[in-house]
């Protein structure tokens, strides 16, 4: 018995019909888990990396006390996390080279807020180098001669632990 024309048009149309509520309901899954995952990693690389650092210098000196004038020695330090308010974090400073390590031992505490980008003044500046310990080589006010990696670590002051491993590194 053949079929009917309109009954044709209407098997096709039945079954062409749950075929897009098939494909939409598939496509809405796939939207959604691609915005949930966008969201997801966005907050998670900013819970990771909320701090950036950034460095610079305009004299290449062998005297420590040279870098803490802000004219000389720029340090930037920027809260990327928008929605943090007096966030503390507890900045540290090492120089490195071949021969030579110096590092701080507590560093600073620095008070931002979320957006903000603070320039190290130079009581900040002096307070950052005045307790540098010596890891390697002499006890001195004196670099020795050579090319040395400043490197800035930002932790946060409440917890010991790295808020963000900067490698805002500056030779010299």
């Amino acid at each position: 018995m053949p079929f009917h024309p309109l009954l044709h048009k209407l098997r096709l149309f039945y079954y062409t019909k749950r075929y897009m509520e098939h494909l939409l309901q598939h496509t809405k899954r796939f939207l959604l888990s691609l915005l949930l995952f966008s969201i997801g990693f966005t907050s998670f690389a900013q819970q990771q990396f909320p701090i950036k650092v950034e460095s610079s210098t305009t004299l290449a000196s062998t005297f420590l006390d040279d870098y803490t004038d802000p004219s000389t020695f720029r340090v930037l330090v920027k809260l990327r996390d928008l929605t943090e308010t007096n966030y503390k974090l507890r900045l540290k400073v090492s120089f490195t080279s071949d021969n030579y390590s110096f590092q701080s031992i507590n560093g600073i505490v620095l008070t931002l807020q979320g957006g903000e980008t603070h320039t190290l003044d130079q009581t900040e500046l002096t307070d950052l180098f005045s307790d540098l310990t010596f890891t390697t080589g002499t006890a001195s006010r004196t670099l020795p001669e050579g090319v040395y990696i400043v490197r800035f670590e930002a932790f946060d002051a409440i917890t010991p632990l790295l808020s963000c491993p900067t490698d805002s590194r500056t030779s010299l």
